[in-house]
């Protein structure tokens, strides 16, 4: 049990801690008693100084613990039986080894093939032949006919002097008369194409103030090709005899054989009171730009 305790001492400075006892045997619990009555708080009361605090002095031995006391009126508690002790773990077994592989089972059969017959086996590739040997050179074939000459383009120019000079008929129609020097024969030894071109230029033989026309056409074989240029010449100027350019050119296709080209002109009447004036159908000498035929062959 504890000792008794001790008289408080006077105010001062706080003494030393004394040892801790030991401690006694827990009493049992008294009953719980009722609560007094609340007091009226008291006033504050002035704030002293305060003490030095004393040390700390060193602590008591622990006592020893008591026994429990027996528990009360909720009837004791029943006491715990023991835990049994646990088993120790037993040591894990050994992989067992991985079991064979089993074989693989049999292909099921393939179906019957449908409509379609079987095909047959390729058959083997024969063997390759030996390559014969080089036939005779055949002989030489006939010779073809002879080309063109070597002079397909003519050129031809009229002379310049005595110039042709044509009339209207009078109540006739357009006559056609060759021009000096335009005209051209060949030989070709297959159908060919002929080109022609001619050009040259053209006047009134009078000064008078009239106008009159001119006409040209290309002959084949001495038969109009129908191809055909018509000029205007127009009243003269004081006295002066107008000079008119003029040209005509034409694709014309011929058979094999020999041919003659020929540039014709004519007179091809005028206005009211012109239709007696005279042309100069190609230019008189002394006149800028004299009639020229040119023709180019070609198969």
């Amino acid at each position: 049990p504890a000792g008794p305790q001790g008289p408080t001492g006077a105010a001062g400075t706080a003494g030393p801690a004394g040892a801790n006892g030991t401690n006694g045997i827990t009493g049992a619990t008294g009953a719980t008693g009722a609560n007094g009555i609340t007091g009226a708080t008291g006033s504050t009361g002035a704030t002293g100084l305060n003490g030095a605090t004393g040390a700390t002095g060193a602590t008591g031995a622990d006592g020893i613990t008591g026994a429990t006391g027996a528990t009360g009126a909720n009837g004791a508690t029943g006491a715990t039986g023991s835990t049994g002790a646990t088993g120790s773990t037993g040591a894990t077994g050994a992989n067992g080894s991985t079991g064979a592989t089993g074989t693989t089972g049999n292909t099921g059969a393939t179906g019957a093939t449908g409509t379609n017959g079987v095909t047959g086996a390729t058959g083997a590739t024969g063997t390759t032949g030996t390559n014969g040997t080089t036939g005779a050179t055949g002989a030489t074939g006939a010779t073809g006919p002879a080309g063109f000459a070597g002079s397909n383009i003519a050129s031809y120019t009229t002379s310049g002097s005595n110039p042709l000079v044509l009339n209207y008929p009078s109540g006739s129609t357009i006559t056609y008369t060759p021009l000096p020097n335009l005209s051209h024969t060949f030989t070709v030894p297959a159908a060919s194409k002929v080109f022609v071109t001619a050009f040259g230029s053209v006047s009134k033989a009078t000064n008078l103030w009239t106008t009159v026309y001119a006409q040209y056409a290309i002959f084949l074989d001495g038969v109009n090709t129908n191809y055909l240029e018509r000029v205007s010449i127009e009243a003269n100027q004081a006295g002066q005899y107008q000079e008119v350019p003029w040209s005509i050119s034409n694709v014309l296709a011929v058979p094999a054989g020999t041919h003659t080209i020929t540039i014709q002109g004519a007179h091809a009447g005028g206005d009211g009171s012109s239709p007696n004036d005279a042309v100069w159908i190609c230019t008189p000498a002394g006149f800028v730009g004299q009639a020229t035929m040119n023709v180019f062959i070609t198969q």
